[in-house]
């Protein structure tokens, strides 16, 4: 049985900013940087076929004046524009840096992403408890494992005694699949199952289960979970709302989200210049595929923007249907209300 590997580096479900982007261009040799990215993605971009389309658009753009011309954060938008005419990859993203990269690699990417973890509370940004004994928490980033189980601990503490749960994923960029994992384990029950794996173009598959969890982080298979999405959740943040979906564990709320399944890694290109290339694919275990440019599909649509109140609505009027007269009554009238000040959705 496969087990929830090490966050062993940040190839993952993760969409944050690869380089601080400058307003100063330093000269770079535009058509070189278009056959250099042209190259990478023929051999290294999750779909071969689509990674040499990739590489004939660059080439032809390589040849033209715009090429020779642009420099700075305005030649790797449309580098990245190029590439993504072929295929729109949400996660397919070329960045600028005014200071001169260091060679990329997996502890540094590791620890620039655990440090930016610690400074915001391992990703959960908000975690209440709201009237009518509703859990709430806003996940902005899934941090990894190793720093973030203390925060999910805590989190998961804070809403035990709770009757439903509201997720919010509205803002989320993405993150580690091993903590999406490890909170889908606190919401479903049974032995530890398959929920998701990464098929590498270049290297091994990768799995993640759920795991057995006990204990007061429990939420368990039986009480109502909402997760709230809209056009700004990408990656790790999409995979909870659709595992949960498929499991039938939760029910989504909101807009369809942005459709960026494909986990990857970053590359440097030149000096000041690199991209998240997207060379795995997704595999859910329940549907076979994934949500790479569809999106996931809400259950209840309804614009982001209103979406975290809706989904506590919904809750709200789920636990009228098993609550007595009195209960009902309360209930009710909490719905009626004046809704809490939720997380935006933009």
């Amino acid at each position: 049985m496969g087990q929830i590997p090490e966050a062993r580096d940040m190839r993952s479900l993760l969409l944050i900013p690869l380089a601080l982007l400058a307003t100063a261009a330093h000269a770079q040799d535009g058509p070189t940087l278009a056959r250099t990215l042209g190259e990478r993605l023929a051999a290294e971009y999750v779909d071969p076929e689509r990674g040499a389309k990739m590489r004939d658009a660059l080439e032809q753009f390589a040849r033209t004046e715009e090429a020779r011309r642009l420099e700075g954060d305005d030649l790797a938008q449309a580098l990245e524009s190029v590439a993504r005419s072929v295929y729109d990859d949400g996660h397919l993203n070329v960045a600028y840096s005014e200071e001169p990269l260091g060679e990329v690699d997996e502890a540094s990417n590791d620890a620039r992403f655990r440090a930016a973890m610690a400074r915001t509370n391992q990703g959960f940004r908000d975690v209440r408890v709201l009237a009518g004994n509703v859990g709430y928490m806003h996940i902005e980033t899934f941090a990894p494992i190793e720093g973030g189980m203390r925060a999910v601990e805590a989190a998961f503490a804070m809403v035990a005694e709770t009757d439903a749960l509201v997720i919010d994923v509205r803002r989320s960029q993405g993150g580690a699949p091993e903590m999406v994992a490890e909170i889908v384990s606190r919401l479903i029950e049974g032995e530890p199952r398959l929920l998701n794996s990464f098929d590498w173009r270049n290297d091994e598959d990768e799995e993640y289960w759920s795991r057995v969890v006990t204990g007061a982080g429990y939420y368990g298979p039986d009480r109502p979970v909402y997760v709230v999405i809209g056009p700004r959740t990408v990656s790790a943040s999409e995979a909870i709302a659709y595992e949960l979906q498929a499991l039938g564990r939760a029910r989504v709320v909101g807009e369809r989200s942005a459709g960026a399944a494909n986990p990857g890694d970053s590359v440097k290109l030149g000096d000041h210049y690199e991209v998240f290339m997207p060379s795995g694919r997704a595999v859910n275990a329940i549907t076979g595929t994934n949500w790479e440019g569809t999106g996931v599909v809400p259950d209840l649509p309804v614009d982001a923007e209103d979406a975290a109140v809706a989904a506590y609505r919904a809750a709200l009027a789920q636990l009228a249907e098993q609550a007595d007269e009195a209960g009902v009554a309360r209930l009710r009238r909490i719905a009626a209300g004046d809704m809490p000040t939720l997380a935006p959705a933009r």
